[in-house]
């Protein structure tokens, strides 16, 4: 049996789909929840559940699952076996307080647990504190997505990048920074003051200073390898701060710019050589277009 209410006494608050076997309670539960402003999905076993949720047009925004629904899989199994394809909170309903009852609910993801009988004011406070601890789970998790990809990006990114505290020791660095310096171990580099990574420390002490009273800072610097080698990057650094805008750190990103330097210098040098001898050259040099103009 399944029966659908959907006009709640008050404004909508949302979709619930209610899970009772008992008929005369499920009754009551339903008058309950409409004068709270909820609208109904009521089904009387875990199997139906389990189906409703996965073919339901209509969204269900909180389950209020029975754990005893008689013959059949209870409904912390069938709560288990909805969240396993489903994100929505479930608040279990139950006649019983027994701990090993109790218990058994809080293996279970839930939002809450209600005993049947309490009366308007708990469900309906209950139901307001799922909605509320799912919606703070819910920004829990994009957070933590959203630290999961930054940390991909940082650690796949072919720029070296480097993470200091506001003390200017090293906080982080990624496997480009570690390939660009010659080290294979970050405990070789992690705390360690980063001045120490460039030949001219006391230059680079000033770069720190511009982006501790600029917010940033772009340029060259020759930079020191593990083995003692010179070689030069281009730099591009920015303050980090926390949620009061008070800065806790600075970020940059490191490219190596030795080869294209080399092949600068090479050019001007191929550029003097060739203009060396057209100056002292004996014999008259000139140049035209296709079209032989001079």
């Amino acid at each position: 049996m399944r029966s659908f209410i959907t006009k709640p006494l008050a404004r909508k608050k949302g979709h619930i789909l209610l899970v009772e076997d008992d008929a005369l309670l499920a009754s009551t539960e339903v008058r309950l929840l409409k004068k709270l402003g909820y609208s109904v999905t009521l089904v009387p076993t875990g199997e139906e559940a389990i189906e409703e949720m996965d073919s339901s047009a209509e969204k269900i925004d909180l389950i209020l699952m029975d754990i005893d629904l008689g013959e059949g899989i209870d409904g912390t199994r069938a709560a288990q076996a909805i969240l396993g394809s489903h994100d929505v909170p479930v608040l279990f309903l139950s006649g019983q307080t027994e701990p090993d009852t109790v218990d058994k609910a809080g293996e279970i993801l839930s939002y809450g647990y209600v005993v049947k009988g309490s009366g308007l004011s708990v469900l309906d406070a209950s139901i307001k504190m799922a909605f509320r601890l799912h919606r703070a789970n819910m920004e829990l998790k994009a957070k933590e997505r959203d630290l999961r990809l930054f940390s991909r990006a940082m650690e796949s990114s072919g720029n070296a990048i480097a993470i200091s505290g506001p003390d200017t020791r090293l906080l982080y660095v990624n496997p480009a920074f570690l390939k660009m310096w010659g080290y294979s171990d970050r405990g070789d580099v992690i705390g360690k003051p980063a001045v120490r990574f460039w030949q001219e420390e006391e230059r680079a002490s000033f770069v720190v200073q511009v982006v501790n009273s600029k917010g940033g800072w772009s340029g060259e610097l020759n930079a020191v390898s593990r083995d003692g080698a010179v070689f030069t990057v281009d730099v591009n650094t920015s303050i980090v701060t926390d949620d009061g805008n008070i800065p806790v750190g600075i970020i940059a990103s490191f490219t190596d710019n030795t080869a294209r330097k080399m092949a600068d210098e090479t050019a001007i040098e191929t550029e003097a050589r060739y203009r060396n001898i057209f100056d002292n050259a004996l014999e008259g040099i000139f140049q035209t277009t296709p079209d032989g103009r001079y």
